[in-house]
């Protein structure tokens, strides 16, 4: 693919960067291997503090794209200035470590134009030590979903949020119609930095639309050390984000126990291998928005998810030593709420 000038691009790929001096070029070079044409990059740099820009530079006359420098403000804003930017008919996310299959857009553009449908939701491969296993979710597969049935509504919602092997709400899997992104004020809430898909995703089953779900596994997800999702690197500030996130995402439930339950267990996740300090611990177990999601979740009457606590209590030196102890005198007190 070589350096030349799109005005009209059919397809968006927006590529937010944050210190992906490492992985960039493997990035946008799974750009220029596409077996389909027109299309621009469009990527937005979060203020990278590594040689992020200067590798983009080395590269930037050798194919098609767009460069947007901006503050340091996250991965949600810099997806929201990618959109106001671009100019294609459709918009494809791609995260600056990741990769496209080859045949990615023309898979997707073909399907688009085929069903005339404005949200195509695609499978995705894990890659990890550069073995590739395909991702199968293929409950929803070869099936067309209109967001604007009820009976749709409640099984895209019973999919993505309340059933125990959810199917992961990655933004990166959407290949949308810009113009119904636009119309509809679709764009990532700024104030989340911690499961910001899962609320995009609630926001998108919002719109009366048709979503298209097909069975080609045509993104590649790289599983690295450094990757924000990974739960070695978590924190009580990751851990509150997805806290934050889970109110935000409950509260469209009415708080449902089940999605509760699920959510408590995604925070209890981050806390478990955070490294902070007892009095941080303390504060969010006994925060307002852990003591509601742990009220609505039932969660005394979940015998699997206390044992896990339990098991964790016995376990000397375990980061959750003392959310365990605390954890468990939770449940007493919602043991008194619910009666």
């Amino acid at each position: 693919m070589k350096s030349i000038k799109i005005y009209n691009p059919k397809v968006s790929v927006i590529v937010p960067t944050y210190n992906a001096e490492k992985t960039i070029e493997r990035c946008i070079k799974s750009l220029s291997l596409q077996n389909y044409d027109n299309f621009e990059i469009v990527v937005v740099d979060d203020g990278s503090s590594d040689k992020t820009l200067e590798t983009l530079s080395s590269i930037h006359g050798q194919w098609k794209m767009k460069i947007i420098k901006s503050e340091h403000h996250g991965v949600s804003a810099a997806r929201n200035i990618g959109i106001k930017k671009s100019s294609g008919q459709y918009i494809l996310f791609l995260d600056c470590d990741d990769t496209l299959e080859k045949n990615a857009i023309k898979t997707l553009v073909d399907y688009a134009e085929t069903s005339k449908c404005k949200i195509i939701r695609f499978g995705y491969n894990k890659v990890v030590n550069n073995k590739k296993t395909r991702c199968v979710y293929d409950g929803l597969n070869g099936k067309i979903l209109n967001t604007a049935d009820k009976k749709d509504h409640d099984v895209l919602i019973d999919n993505f949020f309340r059933n125990r092997k959810s199917i992961p709400c990655f933004s990166v899997l959407l290949f949308m119609n810009r113009r119904t992104i636009i119309r509809n004020d679709l764009f990532f809430n700024e104030k989340l930095y911690m499961m910001e898909d899962a609320v995009f995703y609630l926001d998108l089953f919002s719109v009366k639309e048709r979503i298209y779900f097909v069975s080609d596994y045509l993104y590649n997800y790289y599983i690295h050390p450094n990757s924000v999702s990974n739960f070695k690197n978590s924190n009580i500030k990751t851990a509150k984000g997805a806290l934050d996130s889970s109110v935000i995402i409950l509260n469209r439930f009415n708080y449902d126990g089940r999605a509760a339950l699920g959510y408590l267990k995604i925070v209890f996740s981050y806390i478990a291998r955070s490294n902070s300090d007892k009095r941080e611990i303390y504060d969010l177990a006994f925060c307002e928005n852990m003591r509601m999601i742990a009220y609505y979740s039932n969660v005394c009457r979940e015998k699997k998810y206390w044992a896990m606590i339990k098991k964790a209590i016995l376990e000397e030196n375990h980061p959750l030593l003392q959310f365990g102890i605390i954890v468990l005198r939770l449940r007493d007190k919602v043991r008194r709420l619910s009666e």
